[in-house]
């Protein structure tokens, strides 16, 4: 398996935001559970076509903004 580090930058800005900030940091107090996994997927078709097959779903979307 392949393992890489991102970084991502989040800012704080509603209910989910928080949630996710708390649970970083929250795993700062027990630094034998080592880093923090996810997984990332890439190359959806529609953005709904897998999201029911998860509790929490992240869509990011990104852009130059003159589409």
């Amino acid at each position: 398996m392949n393992i890489f580090v991102a970084t991502f930058f989040i800012v704080v800005a509603g209910d989910w935001t928080q949630s996710l900030y708390n649970v970083i940091e929250s795993r700062k107090k027990f630094p034998k559970l080592g880093p923090l996994r996810c997984v990332l997927r890439a190359g959806f078709g529609a953005p709904t076509e897998f999201a029911f097959q998860f509790e929490h779903v992240a869509l990011v979307g990104t852009g130059v903004g003159a589409a």
